[in-house]
């Protein structure tokens, strides 16, 4: 059984190696040092006021490309106190439920850079304006309440740019 749990160990060794959380300037963040890329992740406490998320951060003088935005990374549970997240033209995917919660948060202006909204990343989030460019080739939706919009009671107006195909 020793041998077996060891072996186990070993396997997830190389996982473990490339990934590593880290808080710089006040946004956590998963890297993936092989890629050189971060994404943004959760952070202990909720994150609050006006985020501004670089297109690269350097980490132990290493530069990694922001270009994700994780699961949950800023997932509440009815926080108001995050008014606002600004995504850098790096970030290609918004995870599932990314933004889930957040009643603080009424605008969000996807980048062109970006072709993948997941399921439930703007759930229950009191934005009443999004803009989608034409790069976003996939909107998450496993049904009525896992949308990427899902009880976005607010929501007035989903600005879709001209050629986007879903």
């Amino acid at each position: 059984m020793k041998k077996i749990y060891f072996l186990f160990l070993l396997a997830l060794l190389p996982l473990v190696a490339n990934a590593a959380a880290v808080e710089i300037n006040g946004i956590y963040y998963n890297l993936l040092k092989k890629a050189k890329t971060a994404e943004v992740t959760r952070k202990p406490k909720e994150y609050t006021g006006k985020v501004v998320i670089p297109k690269t951060i350097i980490y132990e003088g290493i530069t990694y490309n922001v270009t994700s935005i994780g699961d949950c990374a800023f997932e509440s549970e009815g926080n108001d106190a995050l008014t606002s997240v600004t995504i850098p033209n790096t970030v290609t995917s918004i995870g599932r439920y990314a933004f889930s919660g957040n009643k603080g948060l009424t605008f969000i202006k996807i980048p062109k850079s970006v072709t993948t909204i997941d399921v439930g990343a703007f759930a229950d989030t009191a934005l009443n304006s999004i803009e989608i460019p034409n790069s976003v080739t996939y909107i998450g939706y496993d049904g009525e309440e896992t949308g990427a919009f899902a009880n976005c009671t607010a929501l007035e107006s989903i600005i879709v740019e001209d050629g986007n195909k879903i």
